[in-house]
């Protein structure tokens, strides 16, 4: 599916991004507390500081949150965005 980033990234006013989501994966949480497993969305969606926290978009859906991509370890286009589905769970306070 194609999706589409928006945000502020290097100081640009304003700028959208469009990628293709690869998988929904789980992925072990580095946060602070217990581990645990949180649902992410990998995308080739260009994520940069600026547009990392951003929604990430599917047609007028925000489907997650945009939050990290892997750099400077050979990969390319490796991005990921925390699915809504955890942002639902930690409003609800869960």
């Amino acid at each position: 599916a194609t999706v589409e980033a928006i945000g502020h990234p290097k100081g640009l006013t304003f700028s959208l991004t469009r990628g293709i989501v690869s998988a929904i994966r789980s992925k072990v949480s580095d946060t602070p507390g217990p581990a645990r497993d949180v649902a992410v969305i990998q995308t080739d969606t260009p994520i940069s500081p600026g547009n990392s926290g951003g929604p990430l978009f599917l047609g007028d859906r925000v489907v997650g949150v945009n939050t990290f991509k892997s750099v400077g370890d050979g990969s390319e286009g490796l991005g990921f965005a925390l699915h809504f589905s955890e942002v639902r769970s930690f409003l609800a306070g869960g």
